[in-house]
């Protein structure tokens, strides 16, 4: 996991234009807990994206803009980790938003391959300022289970 990221709006207005995101090569898995947000590729035109989905991989710029009251968390994977999640190669599904359950499967078989109870799918985290505040989540090795903080790698 290189990062976690959320972004919490009440109205759409809030938000301002489409946000343009560059290719980066990187995949997310993005879990929607309000109004999911209408995101598109190059070339392509704005579509819902599913309330849990994976976006692979992109070569091409992505577009998002929110069609509500906004919740996402999003997991930012690098390329080498994501691939111990999806059930086929990073190559068959790069440039697209690909809804969790074609991913994996029902969205309880989903939450319970997370660890995720449906209660914690609802309940809404602390929102972040925007998605460049959002700080990497490191193992300390000695803690076990518990993270710590740290400065994203320049």
């Amino acid at each position: 996991m290189q990062l976690i990221w959320c972004l919490e709006l009440d109205a759409r207005d809030e938000f301002g234009p489409p946000e343009r995101i560059a290719p980066d090569g990187i995949v997310e898995i993005v879990f929607h807990y309000r109004d999911p947000v209408a995101v598109r590729m190059a070339g392509e035109s704005f579509k819902r994206q599913p309330r849990a989905s994976a976006v692979i991989q992109t070569r091409r710029f992505l577009e998002f803009h929110p069609l509500g009251a906004t919740g996402i968390v999003s997991i930012r994977l690098r390329p080498w980790g994501a691939c111990q999640f999806l059930r086929v190669p990073l190559s068959e599904l790069a440039d697209r938003v690909v809804s969790a359950e074609d991913l994996w499967g029902s969205m309880a078989e989903l939450r319970e391959h997370l660890g995720l109870g449906e209660r914690s799918m609802r309940s809404s985290p602390r929102p972040l300022a925007s998605p460049a505040a959002a700080l990497p989540l490191r193992k300390k090795p000695r803690l076990g289970r518990r993270f710590a903080l740290q400065e994203p790698e320049q």
